[in-house]
């Protein structure tokens, strides 16, 4: 700087090195001049920040796995010391950041941030994010020496997010929040709101149902215990959740879809998220509980509680069990033919068709399960129909050894994995899982195995044969042509009646 001429302080244009954290040096070139030192002390100041890659400069902070990009900036500085008027920019140029706990990376980031004496604003913020576009703009006012309230709008287009293995949404969205000066700090807590469309959205991932039937029918709600500071809350939450097409769900237990009627909307806070709406199955729609393969009729997932995601449900669903007649059944074993004994005679006892209804409703932490049957039977008989493939009086007639080495086997396949893993080896198949049925030839239940494979969206298929020596085979071929109309082809090897 040279000395003052007269009343001017004059700052020749240089340049000073700077190393920054990681080691990383760049340059600061400062000039320009002070006029007016006694009196209003005018300002005519530049200052040019080189180009300075980031990644160096993140290393170390929570949560960076990685960073790349080039900063560089420039600032003017007029006006009078009591009321200076700056003006520069800021640009980041071929920018990327992924997070550790993000669901996708941002990559192609470009920044445009300029300042006036009036507002700073992020005039331009572009990224992809898992395949699609992410725009940000945001301002806040300059009042003095600090920064009012700040406001941001984010408009994302295409992004798709994959929220763990087997969850995949493709979503839109257009948001929009404020934060107040001075931080959370201040006492007033910031506020994001929007809609978010959900353009795709597939659950593949395999649900792991092992559980008591007739437990679930009796059970009672848990009690949980919320620990909550309502100063830990800094952000609070309104943005609506809209999907044009059902959102899918295809693995082991359903093949169904959900629509989203109107719009959900998620309120609450940062601590305390809450989800209002109703989503519908579409038809068409169907689960699985062991075996067999139930019609969702009607069902809706209701969410009413503005500080809490609890949905209440309310699902109707039928199956047609058939168990086949065959004379093999009065030819087996002596044994086996003294078992099918008692309230029905000979191969009566192993063939049977009924008509079975599911209605599971209430809350998702106290959810109940209603079965009833055409022909009438308890709800216990319905429940070991569906998991042992036969009723009470059937089963009381059974050697208790027999059960066990089925349910043995059961226990098995879920606690090593089996099925996951022979899933894994031959991706072919889409279902493989041991289980158990009811086998007319014996009259006892035998231990099985499921091999099941989606042909395409329309067509699946699946076999389930027995593990015992008598090999009882059942395997059918769904055709579905649309919501609520499809052909189903069966075919055994126990009986000459299809």
């Amino acid at each position: 700087a040279d000395a003052p001429a007269g009343d001017t302080l004059t700052i020749d244009r240089s340049g000073f090195e700077v190393v920054a954290g990681g080691g990383v040096g760049t340059e600061i070139e400062l000039g320009g001049r002070v006029s007016e030192l006694t009196r209003t002390q005018q300002l005519d100041l530049q200052a040019r920040l080189a180009p300075i890659e980031i990644g160096p400069l993140l290393e170390g902070l929570p949560r960076v796995e990685g960073a790349t990009g080039r900063l560089e900036g420039s600032l003017t500085v007029q006006g009078t010391a009591a009321a200076p008027r700056p003006r520069g920019e800021l640009r980041l140029r071929q920018g990327s950041l992924a997070l550790s706990g993000a669901p996708v990376a941002l990559d192609e980031i470009e920044v445009l941030a300029r300042v006036d004496e009036q507002e700073v604003r992020i005039v331009q913020g572009l990224a992809r994010a898992g395949g699609g576009q992410v725009q940000l703009t945001a301002r806040a006012p300059i009042k003095g020496t600090t920064l009012g309230e700040l406001s941001m709008q984010l408009e994302a287009r295409g992004v798709r997010l994959p929220l763990a293995d087997g969850v995949e949404m493709v979503a839109d969205a257009s948001l929009g929040g404020t934060a107040p000066p001075g931080g959370t700090g201040s006492g007033r807590r910031a506020r994001l709101g929007g809609a978010v469309t959900i353009q795709n959205f597939r659950y593949t991932k395999p649900i792991g149902l092992s559980v008591d039937l007739d437990a679930l029918a009796r059970r009672g709600k848990r009690t949980e215990v919320e620990v909550y500071d309502p100063a830990d809350d800094v952000v609070d939450l309104a943005v609506s959740i809209a999907a044009p097409r059902p959102l899918m769900f295809r693995n082991n237990l359903l093949d169904a879809g959900m629509s989203i009627e109107s719009a959900l909307l998620l309120t609450g806070t940062n601590q305390r998220v809450g989800l209002q709406g109703q989503m519908r199955v579409t038809p068409g729609s169907r689960m699985r509980l062991r075996s067999s393969e139930f019609d969702i009729r009607q069902g809706t997932i209701r969410f009413d509680d503005p500080v809490r995601i609890a949905p209440h449900v309310d699902l109707q669903a039928s199956t047609e069990y058939r168990r086949a007649t065959t004379s093999a059944a009065s030819a087996a074993t002596p044994a086996a033919g003294a078992a099918a004994t008692g309230g029905a005679q000979g191969s009566a006892s192993a063939g049977g068709f009924w008509r079975i209804l599911l209605h599971a409703y209430g809350d998702a932490d106290n959810l109940k399960l209603d079965l009833t049957s055409d022909p009438n039977l308890a709800q216990e008989d319905i429940v070991l129909l569906l998991t042992a493939g036969m009723t009470r009086a059937e089963l009381d007639q059974m050697q208790a050894s027999n059960l066990g080495s089925t349910a043995a086997l059961e226990a098995l396949s879920a606690l090593s994995g089996a099925d996951r893993a022979v899933k894994t080896v031959i991706p072919l198949i889409d279902d493989f899982r041991f289980g158990s049925a009811y086998s007319p030839r014996t009259g006892r239940t035998e231990p099985t195995v499921t091999v099941g494979k989606r042909i395409s969206d329309r067509v699946r298929a699946n076999v389930v044969t027995g593990l015992s020596e008598n090999r009882d085979v059942r395997s059918n071929l769904e055709w579905r042509f649309g919501p609520g109309t499809s052909i189903l082809g069966n075919y055994d090897n126990l009986s000459d009646v299809a």
